[in-house]
């Protein structure tokens, strides 16, 4: 979009340069249509790019989620069935973080320290 303004200023500049010529109308008019055809093609694209711009801004405003009102919390349970009730619901598996590094592969052994990388950065082995 600027860029598009910024060569319609320019297209403005020769044009008032060309018509300050005093060559025959025979050399200037075929001159100046071609500008005029190519200042057409840069307000098209400056109006495209335009409309883009507002469509994209237009889109990010929609998604904008107001926070809903807080659930109530629940009411308290006595100790001994809250104890119960943690015991009976399954605990989600415990994980290991995975390492991404960008060494090559089998570069570095794991447990050592990854080259180029923070100095707690090691290499483990991703089963």
């Amino acid at each position: 979009m600027a860029v598009s303004q910024w060569k319609l200023s320019r297209v403005e500049l020769a044009e008032k340069s060309i018509l300050a010529q005093e060559d025959d109308a025979k050399v200037q008019i075929p001159l100046v249509e071609r500008l005029w055809k190519h200042q057409g093609r840069l307000e098209r694209s400056y109006s495209r790019a335009q409309r883009e711009l507002e469509r994209l801004q237009a889109s990010r405003r929609l998604p904008v989620n107001q926070p809903q009102e807080p659930e109530p919390a629940p009411a308290p349970q006595p100790v001994a069935k809250a104890a119960s009730a943690a015991a009976s619901q399954p605990q989600p598996a415990q994980n290991p973080p995975v390492f991404i590094s960008t060494a090559a592969a089998g570069s570095t052994a794991p447990g050592e320290p990854v080259e180029g990388g923070r100095p707690d950065s090691v290499v483990k082995k991703v089963a």
